[in-house]
């Protein structure tokens, strides 16, 4: 199966693989995360190693924790870690952003913008190098911005990206869905973005039907992602499309 970051032929990637690959049990998961920095410690030159932690460790933050910002912070240290051995490390770039995300989002005002630098570093090195890495993971990112932080974000954006307002990430958005159509959480995120940007209840309804006919088990790579996703994604989009 494709990877969005590279993997090593060692029994050691292969049983962390395992692992994550199985990360449905939050228990695999945290298990996996643990693993992919035994890895990153013993292999300390191999920035894919890094990145797989803080990919490892966002999802125990995201999925297992309920955001709690020491994980993320962990899994952001790895993604840095990854980027002082390769700066334009796609999975290192966009993890870290993620790591960095989930991070601020369980601390104050203050220490938001004060991390805010080093997500847009990231996020433009992103753009440059591998604009549509991880399935436009880019716009996902931007949208639940906007959607969470919309005052930060619109800000922040119209410094680091002034051509990449609302409209334009939600057309990148639908740009997505029509390369990867069963994706979940680009749905739910268009779906946010267009009524938080105008009031527009119309586009969840659309999306939240095509989250209900979706086949989830379409793209082994967006499990167990899209199951997570799935209930929480229909029960916001309900909210707006009343």
């Amino acid at each position: 199966m494709r990877r969005e970051i590279p993997i090593a032929n060692d029994p050691a990637w292969e049983e962390a693989l395992r692992l994550w690959d199985a990360r449905l049990d939050p228990d695999e998961g945290e298990d996996a995360a643990f693993a992919f920095e035994d890895i990153a410690h013993s292999k300390a030159d191999n920035p894919n190693a890094w990145a797989w932690g803080a990919r490892a460790w966002y999802f125990v933050g995201d999925y297992t924790y309920v955001r709690q910002g020491r994980i993320f912070e962990r899994g952001a240290e790895m993604g840095r870690r990854a980027l002082k051995l390769e700066p334009t490390h796609p999975g290192a770039l966009f993890w870290t952003a993620a790591c960095l995300g989930g991070f601020v989002e369980t601390v104050g005002t203050l220490r938001r913008a004060a991390h805010a630098p080093e997500i847009l570093r990231c996020l433009a090195s992103l753009r440059s190098v591998e604009p549509d890495y991880y399935f436009g993971a880019l716009y996902r990112f931007l949208g639940q911005a906007l959607v969470r932080q919309p005052g930060l974000a619109r800000q922040l954006l119209g410094r680091a990206f002034p051509e990449l307002g609302a409209p334009s990430v939600m057309s990148q958005l639908r740009q997505s869905i029509k390369k990867h159509p069963s994706f979940v959480l680009t749905h739910q995120t268009l779906g946010e973005l267009s009524f938080a940007d105008s009031g527009d209840r119309h586009v969840a309804g659309e999306m939240l039907e095509c989250i209900e006919a979706m086949d989830l088990d379409a793209s082994a790579q967006l499990m167990p992602e899209n199951h997570l996703d799935f209930d929480r994604a229909i029960e916001k989009l309900r909210v707006i499309a009343g």
